[in-house]
């Protein structure tokens, strides 16, 4: 499993969440098996990329997004492409991930979409 996390800092499992992924600075990709973690820039259309970021994080092997927010074409997208969206509200990339492996994340649908994505 592949799971990635739009952040704003490039600090490893310590990176701050981004308040909305696809205009995030950076991703953190982690190995849900090794819990390694790369932060990488983001390579969407959203920074300069040619494809939308659900399409770019797909093309990236990700099975998984943790966010704070995003809208519910996004939503949509990545449902599509069979990438699980779980909402955080946690700060940090390691804490993210602690709540998801605990059980305590939520995963996202139309609701959580982001009021101005609407």
């Amino acid at each position: 499993m592949k799971i990635a996390i739009p952040v704003e800092t490039s600090d490893g499992l310590r990176s701050i969440v981004a308040g909305h992924f696809g205009h995030a600075p950076y991703y953190a990709f982690v190995d849900g098996k090794t819990k390694q973690c790369a932060v990488v820039p983001n390579g969407s259309s959203h920074n300069g990329g040619d494809k939308l970021p659900p399409e770019w994080l797909f093309d990236e092997g990700v099975n998984v997004l943790i966010c704070n927010g995003l809208g519910a074409r996004a939503i949509g997208l990545c449902t599509q492409l069979g990438i699980e969206v779980y909402i955080t509200e946690e700060q940090t990339v390691g804490e993210s991930l602690g709540a998801f492996e605990a059980g305590t994340l939520t995963r996202a649908g139309s609701e959580d979409a982001c009021a101005h994505e609407h």
